[in-house]
């Protein structure tokens, strides 16, 4: 019997364990490998700019990837940009 093991690695740094993110810009779509700690680097990157941007809907066949942020994280980060909680 033979066992198939694959091992997803950080298309950053090469750790196991990443999982998948999908996200679009200017019209182009990418996909990359991540670790926990890169997937929360990129959210917390872009946060500002989903905070102020407009939703359009999710590109057709894609599905959505889930990402919770504790609320206590969110209130810091909301007053460390200097906005009301």
């Amino acid at each position: 019997m033979r066992k198939l093991i694959t091992i997803v690695r950080s298309d950053i740094d090469g750790t196991e364990g990443a999982e998948e993110m999908q996200f679009g810009l200017d019209g182009a779509y990418y996909t990359i490998d991540v670790s926990n700690d890169e997937a929360k680097g990129l959210h917390d990157a872009l946060a500002p700019y989903i905070d102020h941007a407009r939703r359009t809907g999710r590109v057709p066949g894609q599905k959505a990837r889930r990402f919770v942020v504790e609320p206590d994280a969110k209130r810091a980060a909301i007053k460390g940009n200097g906005r009301k909680a």
